[in-house]
């Protein structure tokens, strides 16, 4: 299966609108040891709206953030670009990215 999503330009926000959602029910992401975030990082084209946002474990969402920012990522024409390139890219013109593989 692939995935096909938008990438813009912009830098991602915090988890705090999954996280202030759920305080009143006794939530509370430090004491769990989790971060509201994305389940499809924005960095990759996800959304910050709660069909996307879940509390996810905080070392594993903190580490693959991180990953994915320096990432490589392959172009149709065979090059690759970095992120940071293509989000310089993306605040140019329309950019789309297909998730072919993870890990």
């Amino acid at each position: 299966m692939k995935l096909k999503l938008p990438k813009t330009a912009g830098s991602t926000p915090g988890g705090h609108v999954i996280n202030d959602a759920l305080f009143n029910y006794g939530y509370r992401s430090s004491i769990e040891h989790t971060d509201g975030d994305q389940v499809v990082e924005m960095q990759l084209g996800g959304i910050n709206d709660y069909p996307n946002l879940w509390p996810l474990n905080s070392r594993v969402n903190q580490q693959a953030g991180s990953r994915i920012s320096r990432m490589k990522l392959s172009k149709p024409d065979g090059k690759t670009i970095s992120m940071p390139d293509l989000k310089t890219e993306a605040s140019k013109r329309d950019v789309w990215l297909v998730i072919a593989q993870t890990e």
